[in-house]
């Protein structure tokens, strides 16, 4: 009976733990040479010929990933200048690496259509010639803060693909 018992309390533990685990969607494209994991409640947005845009759904908190030029070197202030958001204030600009690719990782803030933004920032040099992949998120602070969790997962996953 203490078995029964301990297997049925083991399967609701698990039971209830895989229904708080966030479902995540990898988006992967080897056009744009990249990959990312959606942590649920994010969604594909719209994808144009250079750029590819992720929502979270109910939230003004908003993604997207673009390329910089193959001459562009990771150092460049065109890296930070690619952020194409009104008012960027840069708070943090570290290098490090990403998945053995030397990285930049660029937090800064920004004022858009009178509202003021948090923007976290990815970049990525796969190769010495190869082009900067930069994942951006932007959103109003108090959305970042209460999504911070989804957009360290989202943030982490990025990666190239060759």
């Amino acid at each position: 009976m203490k078995k029964l018992y301990r297997m049925l309390m083991l399967v609701s533990f698990f039971g209830v733990l895989s229904m708080i685990a966030p479902a995540q969607q990898t988006y992967t494209t080897r056009h744009s040479k990249f990959s990312v994991s959606l942590p649920s409640g994010w969604k594909l947005g719209s994808q144009g010929a250079y750029e590819t845009y992720f929502d979270r759904t109910g939230s003004d908190v908003a993604s997207c990933v673009s390329a910089l030029d193959a001459d562009v070197p990771l150092s460049s202030p065109r890296v930070i200048t690619h952020i194409d958001l009104s008012n960027f204030k840069v708070t943090s600009d570290l290098t490090g690496t990403t998945d053995g690719y030397p990285a930049r990782f660029i937090n800064g803030t920004a004022r858009s259509e009178g509202e003021d933004l948090v923007v976290r920032t990815t970049s990525i040099k796969p190769g010495a010639n190869a082009e900067i992949i930069q994942l951006t998120v932007w959103g109003p602070p108090k959305q970042m803060k209460n999504f911070s969790g989804e957009v360290d997962a989202l943030m982490s996953s990025f990666k190239a693909v060759q």
